[in-house]
């Protein structure tokens, strides 16, 4: 593959393009998982998925009404349907983005997410997602 060379002045790695000549990308063989990722709103209570966790990160989004950019945490998840075929999966609900920080999971770690509806919040006349999430474990004999 190609090589990453440092930048003395900024101590950047720099791509070079040019050692990528010598791949063909038609001799490469396309992965199963799809790069894209859906964001999970659910909507009924119940609502439920079987997920690997993945990661968790800061989106970089823009208000939509100002215009003024905000860091977004996001929880990442890997759904697995009953195939068992895996597809990306991201939710930056407030609650459940703590509830991964607090639990600090592996990644590679199978949960049980379960949308427990809408709550009040104490502080204000708002409404927040409430969740329940399980960690799954083998089925013993």
């Amino acid at each position: 593959m190609s090589e990453l060379l440092e930048n003395e002045v900024t101590g950047l790695e720099l791509f070079n393009p040019s050692e990528l000549q010598g791949i063909n990308l038609a001799d490469l063989e396309v992965s199963q998982v799809s790069d894209n990722s859906a964001y999970w709103s659910p909507v009924e209570k119940g609502e439920t998925k079987l997920v690997f966790f993945d990661s968790m990160t800061v989106e970089t989004i823009s208000d939509l009404e100002s215009g003024e950019e905000k860091l977004l945490p996001t929880v990442h998840l890997w759904e697995q349907s009953d195939k068992g075929e895996l597809s990306r999966v991201s939710n930056s609900s407030a609650r459940l983005v703590g509830l991964f920080e607090r639990m600090n999971y592996r990644q590679g770690t199978p949960l049980k997410i379960t949308f427990a509806g809408k709550e009040k919040n104490k502080n204000n006349s708002y409404q927040s997602d409430s969740w329940d999430v399980r960690q799954l474990y083998p089925k013993s004999s």
